[in-house]
């Protein structure tokens, strides 16, 4: 029987001889797939303290330094009433930062995106998911952190080896919770929604069909991701019926003959 031999990561040595093995990919940052957010980096690590919404912590994204305070003016209330203010401190971001807001720029584009272009200042080539699975499924990744710390390879290498990132209906973690398991999730932009729900169609079309189209369940499930792509379904679909009828009269086509 032939081992299954997952991809993993692997750490680049800064050493003579060292070679990058074979069926290995690079995603340190002198690649595209780089990190933009640097550990114990003034300049490109900062984190705000506490967020704006009121959480732990945020990307700080202005020009500032560690341990700088700065004070958020929120907007005014409805009734002309002054904002609240909230204060920061800014600080280094940790390791585990770093790796999480790589994640979130992956699937939202936000806080700042991928786009590197470092010679320019500016960051102008944006990786997506697809991009992930695309080019680096099947891959070793390399990178220079060590094999003990968390890093941003590791979320390339559940991106592009793992089946389970996907498009969810919106209380399914509530009801993996009360199963006792656990999942992870995060709000995608809507770009990076949309294509997940078109690859979740496809998922659920061969659910329906591998089910010999007698899973009415599979037909909802179907239907709704249909909707969560285009919520005028409805409106198409009138006027679909309007210029070329629905099925109502079971009619089945077994011939066609075309003008010359």
């Amino acid at each position: 029987m032939t081992e299954l031999v997952l991809p993993s990561r692997i750490q680049r040595k800064r050493i003579r001889g060292w070679r990058k093995p074979d069926n290995a990919v690079i995603v340190d940052r002198t690649s595209k797939w780089g990190n933009p957010f640097v550990f114990n980096s003034p300049r490109e690590g900062l984190a705000r303290v506490p967020a704006i919404d009121g959480s732990a912590w945020e990307y700080e994204g202005r020009i500032s330094e560690p341990g700088a305070d700065h004070a958020y003016h929120h907007p005014d209330g409805p009734n002309g009433e002054p904002g609240k203010i909230t204060g920061h401190r800014v600080r280094l971001l940790t390791r585990a930062e770093c790796v999480e807001l790589y994640r979130l720029a992956l699937f939202t584009g936000e806080p700042r995106g991928l786009w590197h272009d470092r010679g320019l200042g500016g960051f102008t080539r944006r990786i997506t998911p697809d991009d992930v699975r695309r080019e680096l499924a099947g891959k070793d990744l390399v990178c220079f952190c060590a094999l003990n710390q968390v890093c941003h390879a590791d979320v390339l290498l559940e991106v592009a080896n793992r089946k389970e990132v996907k498009a969810v209906r919106d209380r399914i973690p509530e009801i993996a919770a009360g199963n006792g398991d656990s999942v992870s999730v995060i709000v995608a932009s809507e770009p990076v929604f949309r294509d997940e729900l078109v690859r979740k169609l496809g998922e659920e079309l061969r659910e329906f069909l591998d089910s010999g189209a007698a899973d009415m369940t599979e037909l909802a499930d179907l239907v709704e991701v249909a909707y969560a792509i285009c919520p005028d379904l409805d409106r198409y679909r009138e006027a679909k019926n309007q210029t070329a009828g629905a099925f109502a009269e079971r009619l089945v086509m077994v011939e066609r003959s075309r003008r010359a």
